[in-house]
Formats: C-alpha cells, structure tokens, sequence
C-alpha cells in the first residue's frame, strides 16, 4: 500500500483547517455581516487551497517521499499516457503540453520548459534566469525542433546519472511522439483536400 496519498492528505487537512480557521477568527473582529464574513473566508479559503496544496507538495516531496522514481515505470506511464491521445485530435501545442506535465510530475522537477525553434538563441539567457540544470533537444526529421529545458529537483537533490539517462530516453520518445503526430496531421489534411476536391468534381 502507498502510503504517501493518505499521509499528504491528513497533512494539508490539518494544515488547511488550522491556518483557515485562524483567518475566520482573525475576520470575526471586523465589524461585517455575517455574508460579507461568508464571502471573505470562502473566498480566502479558495485562495489558500491552491497555494497549500503546492506549498506541501513541496516540502513533502522534499523532506518526506524522496524515493526516486522507478525509470521503466515512468516510461511506460508516460508512453501510455501519449497512446490515449486522439491523434487526429492531437497538434504539436498539445504535445507539448503534455511533455512539460508528464517531465515535471513524474521527474518530480519544480519546473520544465519547451523552447520553440525561434528561442534557441537565448537558451543560456533562458537558463540563467530560470535557473534550469539541463537542456535536451528534441528532434523532428532529425533536426531540433524543441529544446526541453528543465529546472530542479523538488528534494533538492542533485541530477543522478539514471536522471541524465531519462532525460535522454524520454527526449527520443518524444521525438518519435512529434513524428507521429506531426505525420498523422499531415495525411488527416490530405485526406480533408481529396475530400475537397472530390466534392467539387461532382
């Protein structure tokens, strides 16, 4: 049994309820109604939800689960999770969308970008000001056509050599994913002219 689900949960209840009913006593002392008191807590409350739940994440992730991940797992969670993608449905934007989510939960990184073709130059730029530890290139037609960058690890650990070799395995996966994808937008195109054109001769 994973115990990490039920103990992250009883963490942020706990947290949650004393931090939110610290506020609801500290707003009793402002001369309001009762629905403006109602509409500042829930609203605060809202609010703090967010924030905690990322807050926690972090420290948990840092001080309590650091166990690292297990690499042919995540490949293949990762793996699944692009074959239920509708291709015909699926454009690049969405790849990419779906690399930067599946990177940061499953690495367990605190941030990971994408650079498109037109931002290469300023990798380094990029870099430095966002603090990110590695880059890795991911290919179209065997040209770069992204550049994964990516930040660091909520433990606060350093890079391994398994997190290198990854980050390597998973940039040719996403290569042959862009492949795919950019292949079956090409012929669902051409099958919508022939249609066209099919159409118009009638």
């Amino acid at each position: 049994m994973n115990i990490r689900r039920p103990i992250f949960k009883i963490l942020f209840i706990f947290t949650f309820l004393v931090i939110f009913f610290s506020i609801v006593a500290i707003t009793k002392r402002l001369e309001l109604s009762y629905r403006a008191l109602m509409f500042i807590n829930i609203l605060i409350g809202m609010i703090l939800y967010e924030v905690l739940q990322n807050w926690l994440i972090n420290i948990t992730d840092k001080y309590l689960f650091q166990k690292e991940y297990d690499y042919w797992k995540v490949l293949d969670q990762i793996s699944t999770g692009f074959d239920n993608m509708k291709r015909d449905k699926t454009y690049p934007s969405d790849l990419k969308k779906y690399i930067i989510s599946a990177v940061t939960d499953k690495l367990r990184l605190e941030n990971v970008i994408i650079l498109e073709e037109n931002e290469f130059q300023d990798e380094e730029t990029i870099k430095k000001r966002l603090k990110m530890v590695y880059s890795q290139p991911i290919l179209l037609n065997g040209k770069p056509y992204w550049l994964l960058l990516t930040g660091k690890k909520k433990s606060g650990r350093g890079y391994s050599k398994q997190d290198y070799t990854m980050l390597s395995t998973l940039s040719s996966k996403f290569s042959i994913f862009l492949h795919l994808i950019t292949l079956t937008q090409t012929l669902t195109v051409s099958k919508q002219i022939n249609e066209i054109i099919l159409d118009s001769n009638q």
